[in-house]
């Protein structure tokens, strides 16, 4: 897959199967577009390509009344996690206010028509795009015989009897609802960020702990809470419980992320971590004293070394 960040640098002679979104998450339903769009593109010998955006519009298009977006991907997990599909290119357009401005008919003729030479476009269900989102299914539909593309809209996916989407993933992380968020994805959701210094309490109790920055500002954190994680160090995968919150029991206002890393003792300082959050433990709880807070720790691990006895 090459990946192209430049639009005015991409060329192809070849007509191409594109499909073109957001993807924020690229959960099970962005899934089922990519491998369509996959198939196609073997069947007819063309081009694949998936084009999305960086940053995310709705950071860039702020609507009155709503809450600041938070996404469940960055630009550079969304590239890793598609070079397990087969596509030929990723396009990643930078989305700016200018960009925004462009209406659907004349982003279908420049982009879609002229730049990628779309002779089979994949869309889904709910797919809008163009200024104000004024672009539909409708809108490729009455085009497609005049720029003589053809459209293949993908059957949505369901969980629980209900569409995923990225809206729900982001309100099942705002729960702690963990377990849910990997059914839609179809993986653990994950983080990266640098292990930086911290307030040393967990060397004070014996539990010491790596307090991680997330490497993006923008990336949605689950609720405060503890969770059982697996987390990534210098290619090494551990077991491990993560504690989101701002650490009530000492009285701090701050939020803070602190992973503490089963059977692990290295000094990873300024290093990059990975944490997969696979299932929420329990809420974040102020104690008594720090004796109850650590007699809480041990039973946490314990829970979290009995469910890693079964986990698959």
């Amino acid at each position: 897959m090459e990946v192209v960040n430049n639009i005015s640098k991409f060329f192809s002679h070849r007509n191409s199967a594109i499909t073109i979104g957001t993807f924020d998450g690229i959960h099970l339903g962005h899934q089922a577009i990519i491998r369509r769009l996959c198939e196609i593109s073997k069947v007819t010998k063309i081009n694949s390509i998936l084009v999305t955006f960086d940053p995310h519009p709705q950071t860039v298009i702020k609507h009155k009344n709503k809450e600041k977006i938070k996404i469940l991907t960055t630009i550079e997990e969304k590239g890793n996690f598609l070079e397990n599909f087969d596509l030929d290119f990723l396009v990643v357009i930078k989305f700016t206010k200018e960009f925004s401005k462009i209406n659907s008919s004349q982003f279908i003729e420049d982009f879609l028509v002229n730049k990628f030479k779309a002779e089979e476009i994949v869309i889904g269900y709910n797919h809008a795009f163009g200024r104000d989102r004024e672009g539909s299914i409708d809108t490729l539909n009455k085009l497609s015989k005049k720029f003589n593309y053809n459209i293949t809209l993908v059957t949505p996916v369901k969980y629980k009897g209900e569409l995923i989407s990225s809206s729900r993933i982001r309100r099942a992380l705002k729960h702690g609802e963990v377990y849910d968020v990997s059914q839609m994805f179809g993986r653990n959701y994950s983080f990266s960020g640098m292990v930086i210094k911290g307030n040393s309490i967990g060397k004070t109790i014996n539990i010491p702990t790596a307090n991680i920055k997330i490497d993006n500002d923008t990336k949605l954190i689950p609720k405060n809470g503890t969770y059982i994680v697996k987390i990534s160090v210098k290619g090494k995968m551990y077991n491990g419980l993560l504690n989101i919150g701002t650490k009530p029991t000492f009285n701090f206002q701050k939020i803070s992320m602190e992973a503490n890393i089963f059977d692990f003792n290295d000094n990873i300082y300024n290093e990059k971590i990975t944490v997969e959050v696979i299932k929420h433990l329990r809420d974040e709880i102020k104690f008594e004293n720090v004796e109850a807070l650590v007699k809480q720790i041990q039973k946490d691990k314990k829970e979290c070394t009995k469910f890693f006895s079964s986990y698959q």
